[in-house]
């Protein structure tokens, strides 16, 4: 673990902002938004995300003004998992994206979730229509930027 906390803060100490890559002996090498596919398996192509700052939609729905949070996900899936019968397969769904969105793709600092694309979640046959890999490589880059 040490050597990949050494690893990544030596990987920020040569990143250039300006040209979106990391400065390496004598080259440039770019961070391009098909390294992020590729790593991810992710399509180039697709609709544009939109991140909604409010929570909405059926995953709205299902938190009822609760913070949103990794813990408060985790607990919803497990409430209705241990349901004797399972009435909301579509929400355990929505809430198992919802905590690969915010594990995988954007992970987040603070404690409780501000941004995600919660309406996409309200039609799930269309989540492959958008262009996931594009907008987590503007994620990363943006982060790793800051």
């Amino acid at each position: 673990m040490d050597i990949l906390k050494s690893l990544l803060r030596e990987m920020l100490r040569r990143w250039v902002t300006k040209f979106k890559g990391f400065h390496v002996m004598q080259n440039l090498i770019p961070l391009r938004c098909v390294d992020v596919c590729i790593c991810f398996g992710l399509s180039v192509v697709g609709d544009d995300v939109e991140f909604d700052y409010e929570l909405c939609g059926k995953v709205g729905s299902l938190f009822d003004g609760e913070p949103v949070t990794i813990k408060s996900i985790t607990r919803k899936i497990n409430s209705m998992l241990s349901s004797d019968e399972l009435d909301d397969v579509d929400g355990v769904c929505l809430l198992y994206i919802l905590i690969c969105f915010v594990v995988l793709y954007f992970p987040i600092t603070s404690s409780s979730i501000r941004a995600l694309p919660f309406k996409l979640l309200d039609n799930i046959a269309s989540i492959s229509n958008y262009n996931w890999g594009g907008v987590i490589y503007t994620f990363l880059i943006d982060a790793i930027s800051r």
